[in-house]
């Protein structure tokens, strides 16, 4: 028999797709379509965002409105007296009166410096009482060669600060001490009502710059905070040429005991000496502080009469006050009169001061400032 193979199979060589007797369809948009679908998309992202937005602006107007509305209304001659009034604010002022500010102030601006180069070398200094400086500038490149001044050069440092008090007063004052040819008085500052010693301070600046201080303040909560927030500045290198007396009292008519009105405002912590004729509000509460008259004070720290700054801020007291210091004798180069809450008109005050030896020189926020004429 013969023998058949089995038929061979055909491969095509005809590549697959060929094959296929229908193609494939793609689904296809046409570019007026896309066009379409994209503005609607972002149409859509536009209108979602702007209901977002609109509704976070609401939320936030609302929320602050509490804010805003009293600080609007709120009277003051300044920012600060109208932001006092807020509730929120208030509430901040409560945290950071705690030590927190002054902390804030040392860890920011007390770490800067400027660094400026001078011709004062290590151990060699011009004489204190020279008064033409070139002069003596001409003299020491004379003496010393340019490549020891290189080499022994001490850079001069300048520290940058921020004025404390409520308007500018201290750097008001200071920049009137400068002017004066010489300051014949002790510096130091007397501070009648204190508080904390630092928000609105008359006497924190000064500290910082080297005077010796006073703190009168009846407050046991306040006069501890000013502690605190002045620890740091008494006397830093410990030579002995600076201090700072902290008095738990108020400056009254006799010695002894008085009944103080104090108000629940953190920011303010006004206080007074009990009027027997005055209503106390509910808000408001009675205790009883000690009380010292100015030569009490003068004698129990034995304060010179001639001193650099009085400073009185005793709601409504402040006059009565001031004509104790001056009727004792006392004569501060400048004065700082808070005339809040008082019955005396200003002007009887001026009067008063002037026949005392003292000119008028500014209005500051809440406070007249007074300076002793020379001759007196």
């Amino acid at each position: 028999m013969e023998k058949h193979d089995p038929p061979k199979m055909k491969i095509s060589t005809i590549p697959f797709f060929i094959q296929l007797q229908k193609p494939i369809m793609f689904p296809s948009l046409s570019l007026t379509r896309y066009t379409k679908y994209f503005c609607v998309i972002l149409f859509g992202f536009f209108l979602v965002e702007l209901i977002v937005l609109n509704v976070f602006v609401f939320y936030c107007f609302w929320s602050i409105k509490d804010i805003i509305v009293p600080f609007v209304n709120a009277r003051g001659d300044s920012f600060l007296d109208r932001l006092a009034s807020v509730k929120t604010f208030q509430s901040a002022v409560e945290i950071g009166k705690d030590g927190i500010f002054v902390k804030f102030l040392q860890e920011t601006l007390e770490r800067l410096y400027i660094e400026s180069h001078s011709p004062f070398i290590s151990g060699v200094h011009f004489k204190k009482e020279s008064l033409d400086i070139k002069k003596e500038y001409v003299n020491f490149e004379k003496n010393f060669s340019e490549k020891y001044c290189r080499e022994h050069a001490v850079p001069m440092i300048s520290f940058i600060g921020l004025d404390i008090s409520h308007s500018g007063e201290a750097l008001y004052i200071y920049k009137r001490i400068e002017q004066q040819h010489s300051f014949p008085f002790e510096k130091i500052v007397v501070d009648i009502g204190a508080n904390d010693g630092f928000l609105s301070s008359n006497s924190f600046n000064f500290i910082q710059w080297g005077w010796s201080a006073v703190l009168v303040e009846p407050l046991a909560s306040q006069l501890e905070l000013a502690r605190t927030n002045l620890a740091r500045y008494i006397d830093p290198y410990r030579d002995k040429k600076q201090f700072v007396h902290f008095v738990q009292a108020v400056i009254g008519p006799r010695d002894g005991t008085e009944k103080l009105v104090i108000s629940k405002d953190i920011v303010s912590m006004e206080s007074h000496i009990f009027n027997e004729d005055e209503t106390i509000s509910e808000e408001s509460k009675i205790i009883e502080v000690t009380s010292f008259t100015v030569p009490t004070l003068v004698q129990k720290l034995q304060l010179p009469k001639r001193f650099g700054i009085l400073s009185i801020d005793a709601e409504g007291f402040g006059n009565k006050i001031l004509h104790q210091w001056i009727s004792f004798g006392c004569r501060p180069a400048y004065i700082i009169y808070e005339n809040l809450h008082e019955r005396l008109p200003v002007h009887t005050t001026t009067e008063f001061l002037a026949e005392a030896g003292y000119v008028y020189l500014s209005k500051r926020g809440w406070n007249y400032i007074y300076e002793l004429r020379e001759g007196f």
